[in-house]
């Protein structure tokens, strides 16, 4: 096994978060500056130019969060840095959580290897570039650093890696892989919802006395919504969250009355379908797809989690102001898409390993898993 781990620029304004990450690694003014390589007969740390990638081609790869790693390797090949690919790869982040440990290498080391992992130096090199921590005199800490992690992850793979049932492993992989090769989207449907959903915000924003005139500002501040109920002499409501019952209750009561608590509800819905439509459009390949994040193991069931601020298991269902999110993805060219679901599987396994017979009774004779319930 070869530990492979990498550092890259980031900054407040060029990160995952903002452009997803096969943008980001793409982007200008990210570098990728470091890599550090651990295994037998290697320990390096250094520009990923000059690694020793001939000496680990074919070989099994371990890091910790592959579905980064990997991706940057990715980037190098295309810059014709390597043509190294591993034989197989292991996710340390994966299987730590497997262990019931936490997923970040801090977390994982301390509570599965006793190891404290100081992280302050990754800390340190937000917005800064190489050249920034050489002339600050910080380039052999954060090599440490660097190494230190590459060490930290090895030693997880070689003492829990054969604890993990070779099924979580293909799962572990699959998930990864499958988030890099991402799903298709009808870029012309994204485009088309995002203007009419914009137009809805606009419209609705002028009749927000209290709205600013980029439609983006004070919406949603609680303080100027408590100011114009004051004013019309309506009471505040409990919430703005348009899943509690009161909110409803109130919107109901006062909406034909008072255009604008309509306008702010019809702001809302549209801005929170923009906001995730926005991030399909900011993240789309040349070739229309969208890669994604999904974390193997991401609860505490084992189940996979959504992640990267688009969780793609939890969209919105039907339309939303005539814009229907789901039908934005699309099967890629002789694709078609299926419904595969095991469904409600944990509250059914759960009533399984209670004995809850009289539930699972119910279910055979057709009721829904929520009324078996009841």
């Amino acid at each position: 096994m070869y530990a492979v781990d990498f550092e890259t620029t980031y900054s407040s304004d060029v990160n995952i978060d903002t452009f997803g990450q096969w943008h980001y690694l793409r982007h200008p003014s990210t570098d990728i500056y470091l890599v550090s390589i651990v295994g037998p007969d290697v320990e390096y740390v250094g520009r990923p130019e000059k690694a020793p990638w001939d000496k680990i081609d074919g070989k099994h790869w371990v890091a910790h969060n592959y579905s980064f790693d990997g991706a940057v390797m990715d980037v190098l090949r295309e810059r014709g840095v390597t043509k190294a690919v591993p034989s197989t790869f292991t996710c340390t982040a994966n299987l730590s959580v497997f262990m019931g440990a936490p997923r970040n290498l801090g977390g994982a080391s301390k509570e599965l290897l006793g190891v404290k992992v100081d992280k302050d130096p990754r800390a340190f090199m937000k917005g800064k570039t190489w050249n920034d921590v050489v002339a600050l005199g910080k380039a052999k800490e954060i090599e440490d650093y660097a190494l230190n992690d590459s060490k930290h992850c090895l030693d997880l793979a070689k003492t829990f890696s054969d604890r993990m049932p070779e099924m979580e492993q293909r799962l572990s992989r699959h998930t990864i892989e499958m988030g890099w090769r991402g799903f298709c989207v009808d870029s012309a449907l994204v485009d088309k919802g995002l203007n009419v959903l914009d137009w809805v915000r606009i419209k609705a924003n002028e009749k927000l006395p209290w709205a600013n005139d980029d439609h983006t500002g004070e919406v949603l501040k609680v303080s100027e919504l408590a100011r114009a109920c004051r004013e019309a002499g309506i009471p505040v409501p409990p919430s703005t969250s348009e899943d509690d019952p009161a909110c409803i209750r109130w919107e109901e009561e006062f909406g034909e009355k008072f255009p604008w608590v309509a306008a702010m509800r019809d702001w809302r819905k549209a801005n929170m379908l923009f906001t995730k439509m926005e991030i399909l459009w900011k993240r789309r390949r040349p070739d229309g797809t969208v890669p994604f994040g999904l974390k193997y193991f991401g609860a505490q069931t084992g189940r996979w989690s959504g992640e990267s601020k688009f969780n793609f298991q939890n969209l919105p269902k039907g339309e939303i102001h005539g814009v229907d999110l789901r039908a934005c993805i699309v099967p890629r060219a002789g694709k078609k898409f299926i419904i595969s679901d095991l469904a409600q599987i944990e509250p059914r396994v759960l009533a399984w390993l209670c004995g809850d017979e009289a539930l699972h009774n119910a279910i055979r004779h057709g009721y829904g898993i929520y009324e078996a319930f009841a």
